[in-house]
């Protein structure tokens, strides 16, 4: 096993992941049926991939998706537990390094570097872990295929291996409209969800106030991060996400005054990666390391400002700061089936460049990899197939 060549402190963390993922694939392998038929099986395997979460909380998490993608972006191990089932014997499963775990097609966006610098590039960080970078693509594929009626499979494949070859890219005017609007707006709010004031115009439902307790916790903790400089929160709630991966988890919503600078900060709650069901998997072993490696190896300690992890009350979360300049894709923003498919290609194309830094850090070749993923290919629409349609029929049985 190829571990942390380039940066070989990683090591031990993620020898300590590898025994927590044999722990956990060891309890959901013999449990999980991956051919339901019935919703009580759905909920049944949902129960082995959530064995924390009650039938009750189960139930408010599938009636929370209203359609096929938002079951998919809301139950992440049920995919990999698929993937893992139809094709993870593969050969194309030994090409290790840093993987997402959440990719999809509103997990991409601008983010900012140094010297004022933006680009188009994978937006979420708080799921990755060390294990096949195949399962990042394949997430990506399907996500692609179940919002774009004419997926071509072809096209998507020639953007991915554009991006790990780290070709030229003509961005699509998506994209560029999207980066052109962040280099305009830059680190700043939107005037429409945060006031002059400092006060919250639009709050994520539900919400809530913070206890005393973690107003408490949560000023003296940034405090401290700010290295004691002057800072005043002028607003804050607790949103509590109820779609999407991060269901059930807390986020402090923190509106205040760093330096003399208005600033939206987000605190959110984080847990083990999705990528648990996946043989070949590890999760590290806490947030701080985890977002570490993403900084080192992805990020290449240039496009990290933005990320930082701190712990109140013994629980991790990561903050970054919501600037109006540093928005995603979102897929209601897209007019039609010719914008969806330009941007799905950017995505592919950006997957591929992270995978490039990835597969780079443990010494592994691009050639190799590529060469694999031509043999593999037709074997590759047989395994998208196959998703797919659990996915779907998953859907369809949750109703």
């Amino acid at each position: 096993m190829m571990i942390a060549i380039k940066y070989p402190f990683l090591s031990l963390i993620l020898l300590v992941g590898l025994l927590s993922t044999a722990f956990a694939c060891s309890h959901w392998l013999s449990s999980f049926n991956p051919k339901e038929s019935t919703k009580e099986e759905l909920i049944k395997n949902l129960r082995v991939l959530y064995p924390e979460q009650s039938e009750s909380f189960l139930l408010k998490r599938l009636a929370n998706a209203p359609d096929t993608h938002a079951f998919y972006r809301a139950f992440v191990p049920y995919y990999f537990a698929q993937l893992n089932e139809v094709a993870a014997s593969s050969k194309i499963f030994k090409f290790k390094g840093l993987m997402l775990t959440d990719a999809h097609m509103e997990n991409f966006g601008i983010i900012w570097g140094e010297k004022g610098i933006a680009r188009f590039y994978v937006n979420d960080f708080d799921d990755v872990a060390h294990g096949p970078i195949f399962g990042d693509v394949s997430r990506l594929a399907v996500s692609a295929d179940v919002v774009q009626k004419d997926f071509s499979f072809g096209k998507f494949i020639d953007a991915y291996q554009d991006g790990l070859k780290d070709k030229n890219w003509e961005w699509s005017k998506q994209v560029q409209k999207l980066k052109a609007k962040a280099l305009k707006a830059g680190k700043t709010l939107d005037p429409e969800e945060v006031s002059a004031a400092g006060k919250f115009l639009v709050k994520k439902e539900p919400f809530r106030a913070l206890t005393a307790q973690e107003s408490e916790s949560v000023y003296s903790k940034l405090y401290n991060f700010f290295n004691e400089a002057p800072f005043e929160i002028t607003d804050s709630y607790v949103f509590i996400k109820e779609a999407g991966g991060s269901f059930g988890m807390k986020r402090f919503e923190i509106a205040a005054l760093q330096d003399g600078k208005q600033v939206w900060i987000e605190l959110k709650s984080v847990g083990k990666s999705s990528s648990f069901p996946l043989q070949g998997a590890q999760d590290y072993a806490s947030q701080t390391e985890r977002l570490s490696a993403v900084k080192q190896i992805l990020l290449e300690d240039q496009f990290d400002e933005a990320y930082h992890i701190i712990k109140i009350d013994g629980e991790e979360y990561l903050l970054r700061y919501r600037w109006e300049g540093n928005k995603g894709i979102r897929i209601a923003d897209l007019e039609d089936a010719k914008e969806i498919e330009h941007v799905i290609l950017d995505e592919a194309y950006a997957l591929g460049r992270s995978h490039r830094l990835s597969l780079e850090s443990e010494g592994i070749k691009i050639k190799d990899y590529i060469e694999e993923l031509d043999s593999f290919k037709e074997s590759w629409k047989e395994i998208h197939k196959k998703i797919k349609s659990r996915i779907k029929n998953a859907f369809e049985l949750s109703r």
